[in-house]
């Protein structure tokens, strides 16, 4: 589930049909607003820049 979400999110939408997405997937659509510039992978490296110290 988690998996599909975020291919949902990091790709534009036009290439995943939501068909494609478990049902679940679907139900989770949406429900987390973020800015339009938000790069997941930066915050994503800066938390595990904290985590591990590196």
């Amino acid at each position: 589930m988690v998996e599909n979400y975020f291919k949902f999110v990091t790709v534009k939408r036009m290439k995943i049909k939501e068909k494609q997405l478990s049902s679940k997937v679907r139900k989770l659509r949406g429900i987390i607003k973020t800015e339009d510039n938000f790069d997941y992978k930066q915050i994503l490296t800066e938390e595990l820049s904290k985590k591990y110290g590196i």
